[in-house]
């Protein structure tokens, strides 16, 4: 089946209809949430009603039930703990993406190879039509439809003033990497577009989604590398010499803001506070707002250790007073800005380890299989990066972030489906 016969609406069937939905659903994203959860929901709609024969057998698989655990503690959490009606439809529409993870693992993994071979090339596609509105946005303060940041240091894209294109980038890198490593085949090539992508998502300007793409980058640098000492001096060279250029021609006033926000991190304090000046706590929460919403979230969990104050309750919670009386603490936001801070103060111990439990299964289990693709590796990297403890991040919980991280979930997910033989 040849790419054209995809696009022909000839003969369309639900199956190459979901195909073409499920290509251009990253357009979904950067349009707005209502249109990407009404794509996500016709997926899953389409699928069940393709597949309404053997939809139940589906759910028969581990990885699969384990999720549906979680489901339930959701609802379990929303009805008796949260108790109010933003939370339970939050936690009834999680089945979404379990039934997306489904989909994803058999147009990726169970389908004919030129399934995922499409979706992976229209994702890229759209990636580099992002890209190139990056860097013109970058370089005329406007993006292609006229779009600009309202936030000095940083570019909006096609999001506008929702200024969450960083996420988008992280988040669809992975499948854009796979694609040209599988490719080109070289190392060198692979690296030269990796490094380019790190600085797109440098002068992206959000912080902290440049430091999970700056890990993913040193981690697969250094994993490429390591097969021989030759290789990775050659490499190190290489990658010295790109950095130095990327610093070299960073333009001045876009470098003092964006590295004014670097120094702002507490671990910048840590490693240059004067010893005659002993450091303290109080400081390092002065200097930065994140560590405010932490300690918040941290005392919330300790008053609600269990079971947490409920999904999408520290929006409410944090403007308590007994939450609010650290000097000028400013406390009161929506969501903790820290996945695992979220977590625990919404979900407590219990929805903590149903989660990271979870995690800590797929990894286990990942590391088994002997045959993985570059496309597998690099997703499984997406994840243990996203949840790497005290970076900030978006809410776990909203649809956004959600949806790209189950995507990439899928990815690990599907790989093990596969290996077991439970989807065809």
């Amino acid at each position: 089946m040849s790419n054209n016969n995809i696009l022909s609406f000839k003969n369309l069937s639900l199956e190459k209809l979901n195909l073409i939905i499920i290509s251009i659903f990253p357009i979904s994203l950067l349009v707005g949430t209502l249109v990407s959860n009404f794509l996500i929901i016709l997926i899953c709609l389409i699928f069940t009603i393709e597949k309404r024969k053997e939809i139940m057998f589906f759910f028969k698989n581990k990885y699969i039930c384990y999720l549906l655990i979680i489901y339930f503690y959701l609802l379990f959490n929303s009805v008796f703990i949260a108790q109010n009606l933003d939370s339970f439809i939050r936690s009834v529409g999680f089945i979404r993406y379990i039934i997306l993870v489904i989909v994803l693992s058999e147009y990726f993994f169970s389908k004919s190879k030129i399934y995922s071979e499409f979706i992976i090339n229209m994702w890229s596609l759209i990636l580099l039509i992002v890209t190139i509105d990056l860097l013109i946005e970058y370089f005329n303060g406007k993006n292609i439809l006229g779009f600009q940041s309202n936030y000095s240091g940083r570019l909006a894209s096609f999001t506008s003033d929702e200024l969450r294109i960083g996420g988008f980038y992280f988040g669809f890198i992975i499948f854009t990497l796979s694609l040209i490593y599988e490719k080109f085949k070289n190392d060198y090539f692979f690296f030269i577009f990796f490094t380019f992508f790190l600085f797109i998502s440098l002068i992206i300007g959000e912080r902290a989604n440049f430091i999970k793409f700056f890990f993913l980058f040193l981690i697969i640098f250094f994993i490429f590398s390591l097969e021989n000492k030759k290789k990775f001096l050659i490499n190190s060279i290489l990658l010295s010499s790109l950095i130095i250029l990327l610093i070299k021609f960073y333009p001045k006033n876009f470098n003092t803001t964006f590295y004014s926000k670097i120094k702002s991190y507490d671990i910048f304090h840590l490693l240059n506070y004067d010893k005659k000046d002993p450091l303290k706590l109080d400081k390092i929460i002065d200097n930065q707002r994140h560590f405010k919403h932490y300690i918040v979230a941290y005392n919330i969990f300790q008053k609600n250790i269990l079971f947490g104050i409920g999904i999408k309750n520290f929006r409410y919670e944090s403007h308590k007073e007994e939450y609010n009386n650290y000097k000028d603490l400013s406390a009161a936001t929506t969501h903790p800005h820290q996945t695992h801070f979220e977590i625990l103060s919404e979900l407590g111990i219990v929805g903590y380890f149903l989660i990271i439990g979870n995690l800590f299964l797929i990894i286990f289990n990942f590391l088994k299989i002997k045959n993985k693709s570059i496309l597998n590796k690099f997703a499984l990297l997406y994840i243990l990066i996203f949840f790497i403890p005290l970076i900030p991040s978006g809410s776990f919980f909203s649809s956004y972030n959600a949806t790209i991280f189950w995507i990439n979930y899928a990815m690990v997910v599907g790989c093990l489906i596969q290996q077991k033989k439970i989807i065809r």
